[in-house]
């Protein structure tokens, strides 16, 4: 692909866009994202750390975000840990061998951005559930925040 001179790849939320940019203006952008801090490999497992839990069972362990843990009985919390017990292996890989005492939960967009909120039947039925139940979008497990009135019926981990 050929582009001009006074032209600048941008590269933005997976797109890229060819955007016409004066050659000064652009060894200026350059020049000034080279001097950002670097994030070092400590400080991102410090973040995960913080943020994931891993599922353990029967030999295989795997991560999932601390939020997407919907319930969480005192039967499934043995299961639970911060840190992997087994042999890590993808959600897929997971699920499938525990299908048992697991369950995908569905959540759109709108209810994960917080606009739509879950209805009084989905709420009963996370409190009835034996099953831990992990929010998923797109069969992808996913952090939810519960609205405040939502999250004093479900038992959240802390």
């Amino acid at each position: 692909m050929k582009t001009c001179a006074n032209t600048a790849l941008i590269v933005s939320l997976g797109c890229l866009l060819l955007t016409p940019v004066a050659s000064a203006e652009a060894k200026q952008s350059w020049s000034q994202l080279t001097k950002v801090a670097k994030p070092t490999h400590e400080g991102i497992q410090a973040k995960l750390k913080d943020s994931y839990l891993y599922l353990n069972f029967d030999g295989r362990s795997t991560c999932v975000p601390k939020e997407s843990l919907l319930n969480l009985t005192a039967k499934m919390k043995e299961r639970v840990s911060p840190q992997p017990r087994f042999q890590i292996v993808s959600w897929n890989e997971f699920m499938r061998a525990n299908y048992s005492w697991i369950r995908n939960y569905p959540v759109t967009w709108e209810q994960v951005s917080g606009k739509a909120p879950l209805s009084e039947s989905a709420i009963e039925n996370l409190q009835k559930s034996d099953s831990l139940m992990i929010a998923t979008y797109l069969k992808i497990p996913i952090s939810f925040h519960l609205p405040e009135k939502e999250e004093e019926s479900l038992s959240l981990v802390q």
